[in-house]
């Protein structure tokens, strides 16, 4: 197997928009409904899960520095 060039695609790609955001928040959300469910875990505790981790998500988004900031 030979070596090839490895480059950092943050330079190449835009910062994501609002609705790039959304989208991958909607994903993530239906990524751990799953994950719960495959678990076994109760509709009832999904439920509650389902309702307290977007609150804290979009809290540590706002105080998350983005990539390629100089904070």
């Amino acid at each position: 197997m030979g070596l090839s060039v490895v480059r950092d695609l943050r330079e190449m790609r835009a910062p994501a928009g609002p609705e790039e955001i959304e989208r991958f928040e909607t994903d993530l959300l239906a990524g751990f409904v799953l994950a719960r469910c495959a678990a076994g875990l109760s509709d009832n505790m999904i439920r509650s899960d389902v309702s307290y981790r977007p609150q804290q998500w979009k809290l540590r988004r706002v105080n998350t520095p983005r990539h390629g900031s100089t904070v």
